[in-house]
């Protein structure tokens, strides 16, 4: 039989032998299976193939489509020729038990936030317009309302059509990496917000659900299966697990000449730790210590750029006290104000963490950190990749900014950069907040204030949770730099228990549903946000082709050509017909982009660009748009470095490994 298909919506399959492909991008096409799928040995449904069963929602290849109708959304008609990779063909399913997936795009729940600030629970519908009742209603509110407080309900009294919900616990997908992909969705605008219902999948890997002891093999996974509604409802972690539970506290200093006095007072405070807190406390918090200053390759006898003093293992307070007296400040000056402060923090987040402990990270220091692009920054990165970086790590970040009063220009003028920098880097993740301390260099007495109030508050909490309580102690607030310590060190705390409680939730698994990436009743807040699954192939296609815009960009201001002309130069070698950048309108059509990227539905900063745009931007512009590129650039490569990082979707493929890239980090 020739089951050869030409399709109709822009996919092209060959013979059957070969996978069938995207024509304009090139790229596979894929497809989900729903659960419990039979698969068949021809098109005509004649044979069946008795094999290991079908994983549900893991990605397949189409080989072939034959009489595929869509017309009925909720009957789909005709048959894919189904392969686990390139080579591999797996057999035939009906179109009624298979998901065209055309991107690779899959969601992840938000950090929800805490008290005050939390957001709602993401739920989930089993039809579009159950879910376009309630957001479109002029009783919005009502309905919503009845909606969530019907999950607790049995079958017959819950809201029409509602069949699943986030867990009121957090589930990171860092933690354990659960499967969201979108299968279709529609914009909207809801409140001011761009806004999408997105008709979601759902299903864990093998290694997930291991890790969390629970069956994949479940036939309800809804809400009216008892156990999985217990398991979304519950809000408590057990008492043995929190007795467990300690924490890290890894200082990231400016080790500079003029912070002697800070790191004195750092080991007093740890030293008060030490001498103190009660044993079965001193157990449960380790420290560590990294020191930052700035490039040796530019600054003559400046020993190091960053450095882990407990790089082989973090230590207890007596260790670190011991540790920390044998540290010095460099005895030679920077070339300029600027520190390599980003070198710190990303020393720091690569710290050999306890296995069950809070990580928090307390940055010391007092200027801002040399830009990406800078002839003296180290990692490439700035604040909002580092950000990122250190969210994805489960690292909590607070920082006491000391700042200087000298009226000296350059430090006056270095002021509202290093706020915007560590403002950024101490975002607290669920909040607008950031956990930052600000204190005046001038007053030494403030930092020791500061440094013990956050002891207090951290041993105070440890000691809770001996009795299996993970309360946070309640703080003054009098304004005083040591009540603001308090105040964001248990906002931190709290951000960090939201991620704790939920590493034992089990993710939504094997059902498919409609849900909005909005909070329902708040829908300035972002509940669901968006990743793309890249291979190593397509993340280093990403770093070819940043590096060569960044390039030809370099090249064209100091050479003054046109930036397309620059970039043909840089490109020519590692595209098909270098010709098609000269006389392509904006970078889209140059050829140059990675194919998989004109798939994807989101605004790229580069695509858009053009030699008239280029050169209508300020020098200033121009270094700022550079800087991204640069700091993006820096990520790939640590991402590409992070073993650990990338995730098997196939346990019988461990080689075709991915990585969900936030969808931000997209040129």
């Amino acid at each position: 039989m020739n089951v050869s298909v030409i399709a109709d919506d822009g996919y092209e399959c060959s013979n059957g032998k070969k996978i069938c492909r995207e024509k304009t991008t090139g790229m596979p096409l894929k497809a989900l299976p729903r659960a419990f799928p039979t698969l068949y040995d021809n098109p005509n449904g004649s044979k069946v193939i008795t094999k290991k069963p079908i994983k549900a929602f893991r990605p397949l290849y189409i080989f072939a489509r034959q009489g595929i109708d869509t017309s009925d959304p909720d009957n789909p008609k005709g048959w894919y020729k189904v392969g686990k990779s390139k080579k591999r063909v797996l057999g035939w399913m009906q179109a009624k038990d298979i998901i065209e997936w055309k991107q690779a795009l899959i969601m992840a729940y938000t950090h929800p936030g805490e008290d005050d600030e939390r957001r709602s629970q993401v739920l989930m519908f089993d039809k579009l317009q159950a879910l376009k009742d309630i957001i479109q209603s002029p009783e919005r509110a009502a309905k919503i309302s009845k909606a969530y407080a019907s999950l607790d309900k049995k079958p017959q009294d819950r809201y029409p059509s509602l069949v699943l919900s986030e867990s009121k616990r957090f589930v990171d997908i860092n933690e354990n990496f659960y499967f969201l992909p979108i299968v279709n969705f529609e914009m909207l605008d809801l409140d001011g917000e761009d806004a999408r219902y997105l008709q979601i999948a759902a299903a864990i890997p093998e290694a997930t659900a291991a890790k969390l002891d629970t069956d994949l093999r479940d036939d309800n996974n809804t809400l009216d299966n008892p156990e999985v509604q217990k398991e979304i409802l519950q809000t408590t972690t057990s008492p043995e697990a929190i007795k467990q539970l300690g924490v890290d506290i890894v200082f990231v200093m400016d080790l500079t000449g003029s912070m002697e006095p800070y790191l004195q007072m750092t080991l007093e405070s740890v030293q008060d730790i030490a001498r103190l807190v009660a044993k079965d406390i001193k157990e449960k918090v380790h420290f560590g210590f990294v020191g930052y200053r700035d490039n040796p390759a530019i600054v003559n006898g400046m020993e190091f750029a960053s450095k882990n003093f407990t790089k082989d293992s973090l230590v207890n307070a007596e260790q670190f006290v011991d540790m920390i007296s044998k540290v010095r400040v460099a005895t030679v000056g920077s070339i300029d104000y600027q520190e390599e402060l980003f070198a710190g923090v990303e020393t720091g987040l690569a710290t050999k963490w306890s296995e069950n402990a809070i990580r928090l990270m307390i940055l010391v220091g007092d200027a801002s950190s040399h830009e990406p692009g800078h002839p003296q920054n180290v990692t490439g990165k700035d604040e909002n990749v580092l950000r990122q970086a250190a969210n994805d790590s489960q690292v909590h970040i607070m920082a006491i900014h000391l700042q200087n009063q000298d009226t000296h220009p350059e430090i006056v003028g270095d002021l509202p950069k290093a706020k915007k920098q560590f403002i950024t880097l101490t975002r607290i993740n669920g909040s607008e907040e950031s956990a930052l301390v600000e204190v005046n260099a001038d007053k030494e007495e403030d930092f020791a204030k500061a440094v013990k109030a956050t002891a207090n508050m951290i041993t105070s909490f440890l000691g809770q949770t001996l009795t299996g309580n993970i309360t946070t102690p309640t703080v003054n607030n009098n304004g005083n730099v040591a009540d603001k310590a308090k105040k964001v060190t248990k906002m931190l705390l709290e951000s960090a228990l939201v991620e704790y409680k939920g590493k034992e939730t089990v993710p939504p698994k094997d059902i498919i549903a409609w849900t909005i990436d909005r909070d329902m009743n708040d829908p300035a807040i972002l509940a669901l946000e968006v990743r793309i699954l890249l291979n190593k192939i397509q993340l280093d296609s990403l770093v070819r082709v940043v590096e060569e815009i960044n390039m030809a960009m370099k090249n064209a201001e100091t050479t003054e050509r046109e930036f397309f002309e620059a970039l043909q130069s840089v490109a020519a070698a590692s595209i098909k017909d270098p010709s098609k950048i000269g006389t392509a309108k904006n970078l889209k059509d140059s050829g140059l982009l990675p194919s998989f990227l004109d798939s994807l539905p989101y605004k790229s900063e580069i695509a858009s660009l053009t030699d008239e745009r280029f050169a209508s931007w300020t020098t200033q512009k121009r270094t700022d748009f550079t800087q991204r590129l640069e700091a993006k650039l820096a990520q790939y490569r640590s991402i590409n470095e992070a073993a650990d990082k990338w995730i098997v979707l196939d346990e019988s493929d461990p080689d075709n490994k991915v990585y969900p890239l936030h969808i931000d980090y997209l040129p």
